[in-house]
């Protein structure tokens, strides 16, 4: 009974994933980026080794904002991802579509359940050292948590608009 539990599980699980993949229509490497978001467990930003190699969630990040239905994937990760994943689709709605970014923010920021505290770990270098930290979504993605001042977000600061204004917030 329980191997049948588990079978119909697994069944269920990989025909959903597959049933919002395809209403995407991502690249291969854009459905391996996006599987990797939706179950993200931290936000990692940054390029570690002698190669300057991407974190896998960073890498991960940057190929799915690489695709042409960036948008899309974003959005749907804003409803089905851990938190960390849906900090990704925050920071890949403001570098994309900035409309979508500030309706998303809204949502956040009138339901603080919605805004949790995520696991952020900044790191570079060929020593491979990372700065962890934990921080709100709101505040990985540069906004202050309770202003909205009209249609426009406020921003926490000038150089927030891209990923790597937050990038450099997280070494001040």
């Amino acid at each position: 009974m329980k191997k049948f539990l588990f079978i119909f599980m697994l069944l269920i699980f990989s025909v959903s994933s597959s049933f919002a993949q395809s209403k995407l229509n991502l690249s291969l490497e854009g459905q391996s980026a996006y599987e990797t978001l939706l179950k993200a467990d931290k936000v990692s930003f940054g390029m570690v080794g002698y190669a300057a190699t991407p974190t896998q969630l960073y890498g991960a990040y940057r190929t799915l904002l690489a695709e042409k239905e960036n948008v899309n994937a974003f959005r749907l990760l804003l409803d089905k991802a851990t938190p960390a994943g849906q900090t990704y689709a925050l920071l890949g709605l403001k570098e994309k579509n900035l409309k979508e970014f500030q309706k998303a923010v809204k949502r956040y920021q009138n339901n603080s359940e919605l805004n949790e505290r995520v696991k952020v770990e900044v790191g570079g270098g060929c020593d491979m050292r990372f700065n962890y930290s934990e921080k709100t979504i709101l505040q990985v993605v540069g906004v202050e948590e309770s202003v909205v001042t009209g249609k426009t977000v406020q921003e926490k600061s000038s150089e927030a608009n891209t990923l790597s204004g937050v990038f450099n917030y997280f070494y001040e």
